[in-house]
């Protein structure tokens, strides 16, 4: 997230496929694997009339581990992390199909009824800086404490309220400063959340992570970003506080239907490729029944990629600098990379 990085390069990883069975592991690096886990439909099925199926890639740029971190949350063992967050991540209700990925600085969490992008700002320093761990703990706590909800209100989900989404989206900030604070450990993200409550998706931002709805073919849907200084977006964390996330965060509302199409992300994909890009490149990959999201995800990435390590081209983060400045440079913007796209289906 910091507007200037070192040309160090990153790991490759990205993860193809739908939710299979195999047992839920952290995955190695390099390597292209089906998302792992898929439970009967009798033992976790969410209460929800619409689901997704989901497929995402990540490419680490930022921080002293070089692949990312792959996660179920019904995982015991997490022998990656600075500090357990084992006491937050057995989960109440949550699917053994939810995983969290911790990419660098970036944060993803991923689920049949729940997808989540957190990008940690990379403009903290000292040996207690980490926001890439602030984000993780941020979105399984939501993780966490949304399903809760879910699944308290399964006979009537009508009853969940923006109040109530609000509180538990506070509730989760605070769990996740008392991970960070007993340590000693400081950071921040921005937040994008989709949350599938029956046929409605609720939509959850702070800062500049993005969301794209795309239905036949078109943009039906996008946020706008957050900013509270120049290039300096929106976030909550250990930088103040008394700003709670309720009080920045804007929501959404958006009605879903069948085969609608999810793109969630952080800027290391929105600061490299314009809009218009994106929509062509996803229309022009994807087959006609959707089923190859791992593939266009794993090739989206990719081309965010390059054009990341390109010093001649133009850039939609060029562009913002140069408007800026008043001046014209060129050149993509080397960043963490996480992108998740997601499909729509009947929860049957």
């Amino acid at each position: 997230m910091l507007k200037g990085h070192k040309s160090t390069g990153g790991v490759l990883n990205s993860f193809w496929g739908f939710m299979k069975k195999s047992q839920p592991q952290a995955q190695k690096i390099n390597k292209t694997v089906t998302n792992p886990t898929r439970v009967s439909a009798t033992q976790f099925q969410t209460p929800d009339r619409f689901k997704f199926l989901y497929s995402y890639a990540s490419y680490v740029h930022h921080g002293p581990v070089r692949k990312p971190v792959v996660n179920s949350l019904m995982d015991l063992t997490d022998s990656n992390s600075n500090i357990s967050l084992l006491p937050k991540r057995r989960l109440y209700g949550n699917p053994f199909d939810t995983l969290s990925i911790k990419n660098g600085d970036d944060a993803m969490i991923v689920s049949p009824n729940l997808l989540g992008v957190a990008d940690g700002v990379s403009g903290w320093s000292g040996e207690h800086a980490d926001s890439g761990l602030f984000a993780r703990s941020f979105l399984e706590n939501i993780s966490k404490t949304f399903t809760e909800l879910s699944h308290q209100n399964a006979d009537d989900l009508s009853r969940i309220t923006e109040a109530d989404l609000r509180d538990r989206l506070d509730l989760s900030y605070k769990e996740s400063l008392a991970v960070m604070e007993r340590d000693k450990y400081k950071g921040s993200s921005t937040l994008m959340v989709a949350m599938i409550i029956d046929s409605e998706l609720k939509i959850l931002n702070i800062g500049d992570s993005r969301i794209f709805i795309i239905r036949d073919g078109q943009i039906a849907w996008t946020n706008r970003e957050q900013y509270i200084a120049d290039l300096c977006p929106e976030q909550v964390g250990t930088t103040d506080k008394v700003k709670l996330p309720s009080q920045v965060v804007e929501f959404s509302d958006f009605h879903l239907e069948e085969d609608d199409l999810l793109m969630l992300c952080s800027d290391g994909i929105t600061d490299n490729l314009y809009e218009d890009e994106l929509l062509e490149f996803i229309n022009s990959h994807l087959n006609k029944d959707h089923t190859n999201l791992g593939e266009v995800c794993h090739k989206l990435m990719i081309k965010a990629k390059s054009v990341a390590f390109d010093n001649y081209c133009v850039s939609p983060y060029v562009e913002k600098i140069n408007e800026i400045g008043n001046n014209f440079i060129t050149g993509g913007k080397l960043d963490d990379i996480s992108v998740c796209l997601a499909r729509v289906v009947m929860n049957y």
